[in-house]
């Protein structure tokens, strides 16, 4: 089953990455792949290369994922000088030697239907099964005769492989349980979410639990002293907490029925809710939460022999932690009028966190008859392609001149250094005379 910590299979991941990086060897101009190019793809796909009987580790991994790479590309049409017009899938989910393999041609290209204008030819297939298989799927894509064709990846939309979309391919899928989204929703705290995880998989340590596994002991409820402790007597049969679940159904207009295991009698409450969206949101959560109450309430009574808590106890509690945590994301809960209205019913308060503050960030002249330089310097990642930027004004504000310039493949902090580099190396500040610069320049402030 699908749902839960969400650790993955490791294998799955390391072949996912192997995956992605295989695809970039075939569709990035970069120098690794260039190299992988020129040492074993020779312009071909990683399944159509020949193995190398000395390849490198990395090239053997690649020659695993070659039928499960092949399985995922779709060609993208350009010029269609690079696309095998039989052999390579372009049009619909499979190559067309695979429903004309009388009529297959290794070596020709898709080229030879498209005419001087960049338009399909069709007039030109003597074949009329082909011709006319063409004609009636309206599948052929526009061509571009102003690009190369390119590779697609079929499970992201055509666009680039992502190791997202390789593990989501890789690994072996289960069904989803329909409670995953609910068990880790922001609105608990990470306690109480991996208990509920626990809850849902039966994994609550009960004496139940405890005998099933072998251990022979002597069950009893700390909370009621009168039944076998196990999960679903803790949750739902407990007389000293049944009242909880009376006066939530009293709170939600919901007739109290009798309780079953977990995943049941969740999806049993949320059928009873006709709420809106968010509204049955609060109902489902406010009805798991009550369950890590009743854990608390039952660890209390083993360990330290402290009674039953009172049920408007217990209720109170859950209001309030529902309402802390709500309280953090209020713009999405009180912007609805029909979920404000329900929050106010339940007596949930919300406490908006304070807005924050504006900082005002002024420019400072500088002294009378010196003039100030400012720089920064920006980059899209680090390192990635940077730039740089800077300006003279006076000590009234007043431009006198600036700059600006690329730093090409560098971080953010080199680009904001070789702006004052740039005008001292133009300006000559490092030459100027310290007796002279209250009559020159002076870099008074750096951003």
């Amino acid at each position: 089953m699908e749902g839960g910590l969400g650790i993955h299979c490791l294998k799955d991941v390391n072949l996912a990455c192997q995956a992605k990086l295989a695809w970039r060897s075939m569709t990035s101009n970069s120098c690794w792949a260039s190299f992988m190019n020129f040492r074993y793809l020779h312009n071909n796909t990683i399944w159509d290369a020949k193995p190398a009987h000395e390849g490198s580790c990395i090239w053997k991994s690649f020659k695993k994922l070659q039928f499960f790479l092949k399985d995922g590309t779709h060609w993208i049409i350009g010029n269609g000088e690079n696309t095998r017009f039989w052999i390579d899938k372009w049009l619909g989910d499979q190559p067309l030697c695979h429903i004309f393999p009388h009529l297959t041609n290794t070596h020709q290209k898709i080229n030879w239907i498209i005419n001087a204008h960049g338009e399909w030819d069709t007039s030109l297939i003597d074949n009329p099964l082909l011709k006319s298989y063409l004609q009636d799927t309206r599948l052929l894509p526009c061509p571009d005769p102003s690009k190369p064709d390119s590779l697609g990846w079929e499970p992201n939309d055509l666009g680039p492989a992502t190791v997202k979309t390789c593990w989501d391919e890789i690994r072996s899928h289960s069904p989803k349980v329909n409670w995953h989204k609910l068990v880790w929703h922001p609105l608990f705290l990470p306690r109480v979410n991996l208990f509920l995880w626990r809850a849902f998989h039966k994994k609550t340590p009960t004496d139940e639990w405890s005998t099933q596994r072998g251990f022979s002991l002597a069950s009893r409820c700390h909370l009621c002293h009168t039944h076998i402790e196990s999960e679903l007597h803790i949750f739902f049969e407990c007389e000293a907490l049944t009242a909880v679940w009376d006066q939530l159904a009293l709170w939600f207009k919901v007739n109290p029925s009798r309780m079953l295991p977990l995943e049941q009698s969740l999806s049993q409450w949320s059928a009873s809710l006709h709420l809106p969206r968010q509204g049955k949101t609060l109902g489902k959560i406010m009805f798991l939460q009550c369950l890590d109450e009743f854990w608390k309430a039952r660890n209390e009574a083993k360990f330290n022999e402290t009674p039953p808590p009172h049920p408007s106890h217990i209720l109170n509690t859950v209001r309030k932690s529902i309402s802390d945590s709500i309280s953090l994301h209020h713009s999405s809960w009180s912007s609805n009028t029909s979920t404000a209205t329900l929050l106010t019913s339940l007596g949930l308060t919300i406490h908006p966190s304070p807005p924050k503050l504006p900082i005002e960030v002024k420019w400072l002249k500088p002294e009378p008859n010196w003039n100030k330089l400012n720089v920064d310097g920006a980059a899209m990642g680090n390192p990635r392609p940077s730039g740089a930027g800077g300006l003279f004004r006076d000590h009234h504000g007043i431009f006198l001149l600036g700059f600006s310039c690329s730093t090409k493949h560098n971080t953010n902090t080199f680009a904001e250094f070789f702006a004052l580099y740039r005008e001292d190396s133009h300006y000559g500040l490092h030459s100027t005379p310290p007796h002279k610069i209250h009559s020159g320049l002076r870099v008074t402030q750096l951003l």
